[in-house]
């Protein structure tokens, strides 16, 4: 684009008209806002460069999330915070945890965000994958003691999470949830 002498490209008497369309690539649910820039070349060029310069300061930066990991899985993913942190590689980073959508949050550095993001990914198809069950009868009065902190306890002790049917639910079964060989050998206990 050239401008002539009167500020117009073209030789146009008319002043410059540009679309910028200020969105990162692949990035998804970020809305797209077209942009309009009227004016003589030389400031609507200027225009154009410093709205680009703040886009790409803006879209350094990006929250993802992981969303809907399984009841089962909560506590092996919450366990690999500093695993899941480890991909961000020194890049500004911040990892957190919604409990009521069960989902990890992480924002920061668009790179280290998607490093990150597909490190718990593959944490949780890997959990999938090798994560087993076993149901033991506990009396519904005595599942309170599994939640919460005991719950947490039972974790860090054993590498198995609990999961405790909800209050309203009448089952009397919980199931541990771990690794093969963390696992308690199957067997029928009596607790009345």
């Amino acid at each position: 684009m050239q401008p002539n002498g009167n500020g117009h490209l073209n030789g146009s008497s008319q002043p410059v008209t540009r679309s910028v369309t200020p969105t990162p690539d692949g990035e998804e649910e970020e809305p797209t806002v077209p942009i309009t820039l009227s004016g003589p070349a030389p400031y609507a060029e200027e225009a154009r460069d410093h709205i680009l310069a703040i886009v790409a300061t803006k879209t350094a930066k990006t929250t993802q999330r992981v969303r809907d990991i399984p009841q089962n899985l909560v506590d092996f993913v919450l366990a690999r915070k500093p695993y899941f942190e480890t991909a961000a590689e020194g890049e500004e980073l911040h990892l957190s945890w919604k409990s009521v959508d069960r989902e990890v949050v992480v924002s920061g550095d668009r790179a280290a965000v998607i490093r990150v993001v597909e490190r718990v990914k593959a944490t949780l198809e890997e959990l999938k994958a090798n994560v087993q069950v076993v149901s033991i009868q506990l009396p519904k009065r005595q599942h309170r003691l599994l939640e919460g902190v005991g719950n947490k306890e039972i974790f860090i002790k054993s590498k198995c999470a609990v999961v405790v049917p909800k209050h309203e639910d009448a089952s009397e079964e919980i199931k541990i949830w771990g690794l093969p060989s963390m696992l308690p050998p199957v067997y029928k206990l009596s607790w009345r």
